[in-house]
C-alpha cells in the first residue's frame, strides 16, 4: 500500500498556459456512498450555448490516476473541438471495489445531462471517452446507458481500452508455474516479492 500511495501522490504535468482552456474543479453527487465526487471541467466558451460535451475517464488500472494526468491533452482537445470536457475523479480500488468507480462515472454522466443548460451543453451531443482503465469504464458506462435508457450518449471513444484480463501481467510461466524472467524483473521493479528473482 505504501507504493500505491507514493504513485497516487505523484506530480503530474502542469496545466497549459493561461491562454489555454483552464480546468475548473467542481464537486457533485457521486455514485452510491459518495456524496462528494470531484470533477474537473474544461469549458472553451462558457457563454456559448449548445456545445458538445465529453465525459472523460482517466486511466490507471482502476487503482491509480486522477483527472490531472490528462489535463494538458484535454485542454487541447477542448479548444480544438469547442467541447466542454468533464473529467471524473472516480473512486479507486482496492479501497473502493467495483462498482464504485462505474457508479461515480455514471453519476457524472447524469449530472452532465441534468446541468446541460447551466453548462451550455447540447444533451444530444454528449460523448464518453477514456484511456486504458478509463476506456474500460467508458465502455461500461455505455453499456449501462444502453441497459437503463436514462442518459443518452452520442458516441464512445475508447483509447487502448482495458476491457478484460488479456491486458494484465502474466506472473507465472504456463509450464513451470514459476515467474518468467521478464515477469521477475517487472515484479522486482514493482516491489513485489519474488523468491526466484535472483536466478
Amino acid at each position: 500500500m505504501d507504493n500505491l500511495q507514493m504513485i497516487r501522490n505523484a506530480q503530474f504535468p502542469p496545466a497549459l498556459s493561461p491562454l489555454a482552456v483552464q480546468p475548473q474543479e467542481r464537486f457533485i453527487a457521486g455514485g452510491e456512498g459518495n456524496p462528494k465526487l470531484r470533477v474537473v471541467v474544461l469549458d472553451p466558451a462558457p457563454e456559448r450555448p449548445n456545445k458538445p460535451a465529453i465525459l472523460h475517464l482517466h486511466g490507471g488500472g482502476l487503482v491509480v490516476g486522477k483527472p490531472e494526468v490528462a489535463v494538458p491533452e484535454l485542454q487541447q482537445l477542448s479548444a480544438e473541438l469547442g467541447a466542454l470536457i468533464v473529467s471524473v475523479d472516480y473512486r479507486l480500488a482496492p479501497e473502493h471495489p467495483f462498482p464504485a468507480g462505474l457508479d461515480d462515472a455514471y453519476a457524472a454522466l447524469g449530472w452532465l445531462h441534468q446541468a446541460a443548460v447551466e453548462l451550455g451543453v447540447d444533451r444530444k451531443r454528449i460523448a464518453v471517452m477514456g484511456e486504458s482503465a478509463g476506456a474500460g469504464l467508458a465502455a461500461a458506462v455505455s453499456l449501462r446507458v444502453r441497459d437503463r435508457g436514462e442518459w443518452p450518449i452520442r458516441f464512445q471513444l475508447l483509447r487502448y481500452p482495458m476491457l478484460d484480463d488479456r491486458t494484465v501481467l502474466r506472473f507465472f510461466h504456463r509450464l513451470t508455474s514459476e515467474p518468467s524472467s521478464g515477469t521477475r524483473s517487472r515484479m522486482l521493479l514493482a516491489g513485489l516479492p519474488c523468491s526466484v528473482a535472483s536466478r
